[in-house]
Order: structure tokens, then sequence, then C-alpha cells
């Protein structure tokens, strides 16, 4: 078989096989940013000569609903606040999103792991960006999120529904 003819099978099979190739159990089809908030009331000013260090308090909450004709949306909120005693130097809140396509066939349980593990699992490299920009853009030091086991929040992660939908899902962890 000449070199043209192996390219031309290559694309041939190629391209049936493309067609009946599984599709991957989670597709994201979009991810936004659907609302981001930075406070600081008293700027970087109360760090300038303390000989403390700053508390800083990590809250993060993943909220999941069904919408019609596209599959899910996930929400990962990651809250922030820093404090220096009773100073709070700043409250940043990044809601981020994705809209995703799980495979057909799917049993509640493998469905309960991609809405509340692997989705976030994928988007929280965008929700630490985020929130680490709007810290240092308000003059802090960067904010530094180490990665998140996701499994383990979801064991330890209480319920909550994302909006009025019908019988959504969610997990919050402090």
């Amino acid at each position: 078989m000449s070199d043209d003819q192996a390219q031309a099978g290559q694309n041939e099979t190629g391209g049936q096989g493309e067609s009946s190739q599984p599709q991957p159990p989670i597709q994201i089809r979009a991810q936004f940013l659907r609302d981001a908030s930075f406070e600081a009331p008293n700027g970087p000013l109360p760090l300038v000569g303390a000989q403390q260090q700053p508390n800083i308090s990590i809250n993060m909450n993943i909220k999941h609903r069904p919408v019609p004709q596209i599959g899910h949306e996930v929400i990962l909120t990651l809250t922030a606040e820093s404090k220096l005693g009773d100073t709070t130097l700043f409250l940043a809140e990044v809601h981020y999103g994705a809209l995703v396509t799980l495979a057909e066939g799917m049993s509640e349980q493998a469905i309960g792991a991609a809405l509340v593990i692997e989705v976030p699992r994928l988007i929280f490299p965008y929700v630490r960006r985020v929130a680490t920009e709007m810290v240092t853009e308000g003059g802090f030091p960067p904010l530094v999120l180490n990665p998140v086991d996701f499994v383990a929040f979801a064991k330890n992660a209480k319920v909550e529904p994302l909006g009025d939908a019908p019988a959504p899902g969610g997990a919050t962890l402090q």
C-alpha cells in the first residue's frame, strides 16, 4: 500500500470513527463569571506596620440545577474574607458557572458526582484566578488557594438548592 493510499484509508476510517466514538461523560458547553465582588473598606492601609498576620477565611459553595435542552448549570462560589483583629481588610466573592451536558445513561450517583465533584474540579482554576486577581488589584498580596479535594468536600458538605429550580442540589463547606 502506498503512502497516499494509507493516508486516504486513515482519513476515511478517522472520519467514520469520529461519529461512532463515545461522547465524554461531561461536556462543558459554556463557562461564565456569574457575579464577582470585592470590598476593601480600609484598603490595604491596616497592613502597613502590622505586627501580626491577617486571618483569612475561605468558604465554598456548589449549587446545580437542571437546564432544559442543555443539561445542568453548576455554580461554584468562593468567598474569601481577611481580617486583622476586628478590622475587615477585604471580602472577595466569586460566583463562577458552567453549563454542562452529561452523557446519557449515567446513574443518579454518577450524575451527582459529576455535578458536585467533577465539574467544580474543572472550573476551580478559573475561580481561583478571578479571586486572586481581585485581591491583588485591591492592593493586597496574592490570595494563595491550594487545590481542593472535591471528593472530601462533597462528603462533608450540606446540600442547598440553586434558586427556585425543582429538585436542585448543591453543597456548602466552610
